[in-house]
């Protein structure tokens, strides 16, 4: 099982951006994790970016291959959380389960 997260700074619909933010980023992001068999983990539509000046945006992805998808409990943007950062926390719960002996 993979599971790639992390802060992309790709713009694209599939992952919750307005089509005006748009980039050829999001476009490369996408072809990739297709290519690769990524299932995208991101659920629902809170921006997991939000600038102070009022910008807003679903940058931060969490990638899994189907395996660990399977396993996903789950994947929220903590809104009411201070970070400290113009990103909030995506939280994500994968059980890992043991090797039988």
């Amino acid at each position: 099982p993979v599971v790639v997260a992390g802060d992309f700074n790709a713009h694209s619909e599939e992952w919750g951006c307005s089509p005006r933010q748009r980039d050829p980023r999001g476009n490369v992001v996408a072809d990739w994790a297709a290519e690769l068999g990524l299932v995208l983990m991101n659920t629902g539509s809170t921006c997991t970016c939000v600038r102070p000046g009022g910008g807003e945006s679903v940058i931060d992805l969490t990638l899994a291959s189907p395996s660990a998808a399977r396993n996903f409990r789950e994947w929220v943007v903590e809104e009411e959380r201070e970070s400290l950062s113009d990103h909030r926390y995506v939280m994500w719960f994968l059980p890992l389960s043991t090797p039988h002996r």
